[in-house]
């Protein structure tokens, strides 16, 4: 009988060119060969099980059961293999029917039957459903024809899809869903725009205008819609760079919602999408009130809880706390497989590169930093700019000015107009400012501060023009006006105030501030941003920090732009590596210490020393050091 049905497959397949459409007489063959000679002498009982069965491509006793409701459908399945029926076992408890009849009793029941096939469908869809196999679940609703119930499903399940790397299913059921099922009501819009979340922001974005206006026409309002609206608003803010309407929308979106949010999908989301934009502000705090909450809430759902911890790692290191920033990610990737987790690995990623820039792994955080701008996220825009802009300020610290305006055109580019509110708005010009700054252009710097939104940064940012132009009180007012959210901004602000300082004391009580609670947390990279100033001021409080803190420090400082006019020996330029010699000369660290810090050997540093010497015109370690020193501190 394999055989035969073999020979009639290879008949029809040839009897139907490529050029030609298929040909009827040979399918009747094939139709007429299962129908008559295959199933013609069995039971009833047997052929309308197997027609039943034919719906789904493998089938146990169960799923059988609930497809034909027949208790003693497994005897059925085992009768057919016997009698040689095409269906076989494959694996333990499931049974495959060969393809070719699979396909003739679909298509006697969809001429003959259409209602019943769509009904065998629909109940492959609750089987699936109960099994949580939704991708399976989704294509037979779709094929029962029942649109909304794919939808309420994909809706209940879209960010588990997502984050278990099933974009494509998510996209191919939304395509399949008709308009007129999409906007059947609030309900069905609010579902349509959750399922768009992750796959399409325009869609997401475009989606929530078109339920703003319809939530304000009564006849279309729904219970518990109000809830879902608000948090889709607070998510829509943040993903457009408002992160502080959409944390205040988040918080009431959930005290609305009451002790009922955990029943809902985006509640569940929501206590994430809150401590997200709280991380994205700069005020991440362990024991604030929001982040409290926010773990209590999601401890008892592991996916929740895992999403909130990449958050964390996030907040970390945007509050200036790399240590804590590192740590957690490190304790996320040993206890969590991340890979399928897109959102999570962004977030993990953008953390990891932020920390270890802070922490002076410059070379680590540059490649870190490139690789996750180089692919944006759509979810997460956020992290690709953030990215973009720490290369930015990588490349400026390093004193190469036309690598970081190529950097922020890209960061510029990715932002706008996607991330055109104030949070993003205030990422993009607060690093500008500080980059034509860096070029010794106070008119542009100027007008890219007054673009900033965000109180502290802004009044950082005055500060810092306001001392580029020589107008120390008045930048010491502006900074007045500055109230820190974080560890960093405590630190930066501490930092300006230096260089707004009447006198050297006072001048060196803001910087032992700052170092203080910089060293506390690991922040290096902010402090050797500042300069020659503050680095010799740091060395006049050495006995108040660690001396491991303050040896990064050093190192972390780097030539810059202007210094060839420095040497005063040869007048022949340092190589790149004499160059990376010379900045750990003013470090505590031994030669055998900086030559393991450099991987080369004693021998070969004690060359580049003596060739150093000979080119900046000094004798001693301590000369190169102090010149080293100045060339660090050239302003930006």
């Amino acid at each position: 009988a394999g055989l035969r049905l073999g020979a009639l497959a290879v008949r029809a397949a040839q009897a139907r060119p490529d050029a030609a459409p298929p040909a009827p007489d040979a399918e009747l063959m094939i139709e007429d060969y299962v129908l008559h000679e295959v199933l013609g002498a069995e039971s009833p009982a047997v052929t309308t099980a197997l027609a039943d069965i034919a719906v789904v491509e493998r089938v146990n006793p169960s799923l059988a059961e609930a497809l034909t409701e027949r208790p003693d459908v497994g005897a059925l399945l085992l009768q057919a293999e016997e009698r040689g029926l095409f269906v076989t076992r494959i694996d333990a408890g499931w049974f495959e029917m060969h393809a070719l009849v699979r396909e003739v009793l679909l298509t006697q029941l969809a001429r003959g039957s259409p209602d019943r096939l769509a009904t065998r469908h629909a109940r492959a869809a609750r089987w699936f459903t109960d099994a949580d196999e939704i991708p399976l679940a989704l294509e037979h609703w779709l094929r029962a024809g029942l649109h909304r119930e794919a939808l309420r499903l994909l809706a209940a399940k879209n960010v588990e899809l997502y984050d278990t790397g099933r974009e494509a299913t998510i996209i191919r059921t939304l395509t399949a869903i008709p308009l007129r099922v999409a906007t059947a009501d609030l309900s069905a819009m609010i579902d349509y725009a959750w399922c768009q979340l992750l796959v399409s922001r325009r869609g997401f974005l475009d989606a929530v205008d078109r339920l703003s206006w319809w939530a304000t026409q009564s006849v279309h309002r729904g219970k518990g819609a109000a809830n879902r609206l608000t948090m889709f608003r607070s998510i829509a803010a943040t993903m457009t760079g408002d992160w502080s309407t959409g944390m205040s929308l988040a918080k009431r979106t959930l005290s609305d919602a009451g002790s009922g949010w955990w029943r809902d999908p985006v509640g569940r989301f929501g206590w994430n999408m809150l401590a997200r934009a709280v991380a994205l502000y700069e005020g991440w705090d362990d024991n604030s009130d929001d982040i409290r909450e926010a773990d209590i809430a999601v401890s008892g759902d592991p996916e929740s809880r895992l999403a909130l911890e990449g958050t964390r790692a996030l907040g970390e290191a945007l509050a200036g706390r790399p240590l804590q920033a590192v740590q957690v990610a490190s304790g996320i990737r040993r206890s969590a497989t991340v890979a399928n987790r897109a959102v999570l690995r962004a977030e993990l990623a953008t953390a990891e590169a932020l920390a270890h820039r802070e922490l002076g792994d410059r070379s680590r955080a540059l490649a870190e930093s490139t690789a996750v701008a180089a692919t944006p996220l759509e979810p997460v825009l956020y992290c690709s700019v953030l990215a973009q802009l720490d290369v930015t300020e990588a490349h400026a610290d390093d004193g190469d000015l036309d690598a970081a305006h190529v950097a922020f055109d890209r960061a510029r580019s990715l932002a706008e107009p996607d991330l055109a509110g104030p949070g993003g708005r205030t990422m993009l010009a607060r690093v500008a400012t500080r980059l034509q700054l860096a070029a010794g252009d106070t008119e542009r710097a100027r007008r890219w501060s007054d673009q900033i939104v965000d109180p502290f940064w802004r009044a950082a940012s005055d500060a810092r023009v306001l001392l580029a132009e020589g107008r120390p009180l008045e930048a010491a007012s502006a900074l007045e006006q500055a109230r820190p959210r974080c560890v960093r901004h405590d630190v930066v602000r501490n930092l300006l105030l230096s260089r707004t300082a009447g006198s050297h004391e006072a001048a060196l009580k803001y910087v032992a501030a700052a170092a203080e609670r910089a060293a506390a947390h690991g922040m290096v990279q902010t402090v050797a941003s500042e300069g020659s100033d503050v680095v010799e001021l740091l060395e006049r409080a050495a006995w108040q920090v660690p001396p491991e803190w303050l040896d990064r420090v050093r190192r972390t400082t780097v030539p810059r732009r202007g210094e060839a006019g420095l040497v005063r020996g040869t007048g022949e330029p340092l190589t790149q590596r004499e160059r990376d010699v010379l900045r750990f000369l003013p470090s505590r660290l031994s030669l055998p210490e900086i030559a393991d810090e450099l991987y080369i050997s004693v021998n070969t540093l004690k060359f580049h020393v003596k060739v150093i010497y000979r080119k900046l015109g000094v004798r001693s370690r301590a000369e190169a050091a102090e010149i080293a020193r100045a060339m660090a501190g050239l302003r930006r």
